[in-house]
């Protein structure tokens, strides 16, 4: 891609979510901003705290494991949100009126945060498979890539 494109690419990205948490903010007028600072928290910590972890202190850290800690640490939080008693079920949860909460938690990244950490690990060891021998060319360049942020040429 292009630089020219890249630079449109994260305008519209930025639009996007600028957008959406505009939206959001307004539709939480006047709600608990409690049940919406609680799954965002959760959020940060089970996808942006193992990934970290993992790519500064564990050298087998691939790829794979980068995204299963972040797909799957989101996905893992999203649903453990819906469930829980932050989302309905309590006066203070986000939809006080109802009451389908599956887990009876309230601060879900008592669950969240070990998913995050376990899928990044169970990522790396699939992974491992496909990846090119540790050390290698390839290897070096995707590390300093992701830890770095080089731009590849």
């Amino acid at each position: 891609m292009s630089e020219r494109r890249e630079v449109r690419s994260a305008r519209w990205a930025v639009g996007a979510v600028g957008g959406l948490g505009i939206f959001l903010a307004a539709m939480a007028q006047g709600r608990d901003l409690q049940s919406l600072t609680c799954p965002a928290l959760a959020l940060a910590a089970s996808t942006v705290l193992p990934a970290c972890l993992y790519g500064l202190f564990w050298s087998r850290y691939n790829r794979t494991g980068l995204l299963w800690t972040v797909y799957g640490g989101v996905l893992c939080t999203t649903v453990l949100y819906v469930c829980s008693l932050s989302f309905s079920g309590t006066p203070t949860s986000l939809l006080p009126e109802h009451d389908f909460h599956l887990i009876g938690l309230q601060p879900t990244a008592v669950m969240a945060i070990p998913t995050g950490f376990l899928l990044g690990w169970v990522g790396s060891a699939v992974g491992r498979r496909a990846q090119p021998a540790e050390g290698s060319g390839a290897d070096l360049r995707w590390r300093e890539r992701v830890l770095v942020g080089a731009r590849e040429e």
